[in-house]
């Protein structure tokens, strides 16, 4: 087995050039002896660190036919470009390959979704499928189309950066994408589609870590530096790379010796949440505490001799609780929206920064 040791680089992570290793990401049973198949596969990583390149690269190195995933019309619009498109950063750096040269069709009645080739033996017609490209959250535009080939999906950029405009139940809309994809396949004897999804670490209270309830672990391997957790019983792997070699030869360049060592950076290179702030987060005794309510992977306490609060992932007792969907979290605000200047005047504690981070969230702080 290969261990994964808290606070320290895990070595099959990572390739001969530093970037991550794609054949051992997808070999990670085999290296971590899980008695389960893996077939969902979080990438919370540093910037340039071989994300998005390696697995689209190594999708078209093993012949995989795949559907790529962007969260918006004009991201997929950009990415399925021949000029501008991640297919042609490969293609340039592998000029002697025509494997690597990808063209695009549209699919007709489907605004965003394009078709992928290989080219053909001509040089300029298509030849085999690569698979589909589009954006994530207009799946139903291609329900009726046959997928029955596509044995993966990846999810580019699925944690959006602060500014960029949020989809609402977004998370809920990536099973769905999932379900239209794959079907009933595994009724029939054969294997899931496997899903990836990769992103900057933007920030941790982003709806599909929220959704697939996978916040209070994203935290903790953060508390940890922990790069690699496998939670074999839900066939899902996290990983995120702290201790990228291509991170760490990216501090001496222009940009981060300007920017010093701020929040970028350490987003960017040090993959730390960029909305990260510790202030808030206390250990307390919960024994002190009676349950208040319970939203997704935030559970609300208050304490049994005095006026405070405490948010923490560990949940008891039978308190109210709400589901995360945009209606569960209207709901919550009706009943409990004044404990924000509770929170704002220091009465709340948290355990971790995810339930930090959902706090805010959910009660509107941001």
């Amino acid at each position: 087995m290969k261990s994964v040791i808290a606070g320290q680089r895990t070595p099959w992570l990572y390739d001969e050039n530093g970037y991550l290793n794609w054949d051992n990401i997808y070999n990670v049973e085999e290296l971590m002896e899980l008695d389960t198949p893996i077939n969902f596969f979080f990438i919370v990583g540093a910037r340039g660190t071989g994300k998005t390149y390696g697995a689209l690269k190594w999708m078209l190195d093993n012949g995989r036919c795949f559907f790529y995933g962007r969260r918006t019309q004009n991201e997929a619009q950009v990415s399925l470009s021949d000029e501008m498109g991640e297919f042609s950063k490969i293609s340039r750096d592998n000029p002697d390959n025509p494997d690597y040269l990808i063209r695009f069709q549209d699919i007709p009645k489907a605004d965003g979704f394009k078709l992928m080739y290989h080219v053909g033996s001509d040089g300029e017609n298509v030849g085999n499928r690569v698979g589909i490209g589009g954006p994530m959250m207009s799946m139903q535009k291609i329900r009726g189309y046959n997928c029955s080939d596509i044995s993966d999906i990846f999810y580019d950029e699925f944690i959006p950066e602060k500014h960029v405009r949020r989809i609402r139940d977004e998370g809920d809309g990536i099973k769905n994408a999932y379900e239209t994809i794959n079907r009933n396949r595994e009724l029939a004897g054969e294997p899931p589609v496997r899903l990836t999804l990769a992103a900057n670490a933007n920030t941790i209270d982003n709806d599909v870590l929220i959704s697939w309830k996978l916040c209070n672990i994203v935290g903790r391997m953060q508390a940890e530096k922990r790069e690699v957790y496998a939670i074999p019983e839900r066939h899902i792997v996290i990983i995120q790379p702290f201790y990228s070699p291509i991170a760490e030869k990216k501090k001496e360049t222009a940009l981060y010796q300007a920017c010093g060592e701020d929040s970028f950076s350490e987003m960017a290179l040090g993959n730390k949440f960029a909305d990260a702030d510790m202030s808030f987060i206390h250990s307390r005794n919960l024994a002190e505490y009676k349950p208040l309510l319970s939203i997704g992977e935030l559970n609300i306490y208050k304490h049994k001799s005095s006026n405070r609060y405490y948010a923490t992932p560990h949940r008891s007792g039978n308190p109210p609780t709400y589901a995360t969907t945009a209606v569960g979290i209207r709901s919550l605000q009706q009943r409990w929206l004044w404990l924000q200047s509770y929170y704002l005047d220091g009465l709340i504690d948290c355990e971790t920064l995810a339930s930090q981070m959902l706090f805010e969230k959910f009660f509107n702080i941001k």
